[in-house]
């Protein structure tokens, strides 16, 4: 042991543990934590859960080597749910909705027959519901947003900080772009045009759980209704994050376990189905959903095999 561990061994495990926070590797992270923090303030009555992730990035510093890794792993992924909060403030800036020309796009490529009329694929399975179906396609609307979070913990708990800190990136980055799309091209959701028609959008409605309130009344829960209540933006179907979410998911376990790829190869066949069938989405919104995710992902990896290093942090 040279003179400079020897030293740092003597001290006291908080004076150990605040050389962490304040280390080159940490910067990051850090920064991440003071934003999060600082907006929580302004925040109101959001500001407990922005502090309280700010706390979570704090504390992953204040463990150790791997916490640092860690915090630098999951700071983009805390990034990304302030982005999404902050987002509802800035909704109403949206150019005009599109109502009538993503149905008549969806049509001409991927519409339907349905007696004597071409109908999208939404409108008919909305004709064809069944128990089996709900409860499937509900289920997997459910869970999808907790398979990114579960994942990225199953593979820091393996080691595997690289894969999650590209997944963080790519998942940052996913939502930015689609935030821009939202703004610059609105478009209504199928449930919409079922239920309002092709006419000026309306800019007032709230959020629809669509086909998933079907879930919500098999089992006398209000968990889409009330998912669904708090949305600030039901014109956002294009693109699909519902879609984007798992295609990240496939691309981050590409080379990892074959269960792993399995389990998110399920995932996007299932949530891509329910989309459809639940009437939230065409098929067009979940392919640019796919390509957003995609190009998000290159970038991300590219970023971090390029632009940045592993932290070079030693155990302590």
């Amino acid at each position: 042991m040279n003179d400079g561990a020897a030293e740092d061994a003597q001290k006291p495990i908080w004076a150990r543990r605040l050389a962490l926070v304040r280390a080159p590797e940490a910067a990051e992270p850090l920064r991440a934590a003071v934003v999060i923090a600082l907006i929580g303030c302004l925040r109101g009555g959001m500001a407990p859960v922005y502090l309280g992730g700010a706390g979570v990035l704090v504390a992953l510093l204040l463990i150790g080597p791997q916490g640092v890794r860690w915090a630098k792993a999951t700071g983009p992924f805390f990034l990304a749910v302030v982005a999404y909060d902050l987002f509802g403030l800035i909704a109403h800036l949206r150019g005009e909705v599109l109502v009538a020309g993503p149905y008549e796009l969806e049509r001409s490529l991927f519409g339907v027959l349905d007696g004597d009329r071409v109908v999208v694929l939404a409108e008919f399975f909305a004709s064809r519901t069944n128990i089996a179906a709900d409860v499937v396609f509900g289920a997997a609307y459910a869970v999808y947003l907790y398979f990114v979070p579960g994942m990225s913990i199953v593979l820091l708990a393996l080691g595997r900080d690289r894969p999650v800190r590209v997944l963080g990136l790519a998942f940052l980055a996913t939502h930015l772009v689609a935030f821009a799309i939202w703004l610059a091209l609105p478009v209504a959701p199928p449930w919409y045009v079922m239920e309002y028609g092709f006419g000026p959008a309306k800019l007032d409605v709230p959020g629809n759980a669509a086909g998933a309130a079907r879930f919500d009344a098999l089992f006398g829960i209000r968990y889409f209704e009330k998912f669904y209540a708090q949305s600030r933006n039901p014109f956002g179907a294009l693109p699909s994050l519902h879609v984007a979410y798992p295609v990240l998911l496939v691309a981050t376990v590409f080379r990892e376990h074959p269960a792993f790829r399995v389990v998110a190869g399920v995932l996007l066949a299932a949530v891509a189905a329910a989309a459809i069938y639940l009437c939230h989405h065409y098929v067009i919104d979940l392919l640019a959903g796919a390509g957003v995710a995609l190009v998000s992902f290159a970038g991300a990896s590219w970023w971090v095999t390029n632009r940045t290093r592993t932290p070079a942090v030693g155990p302590q």
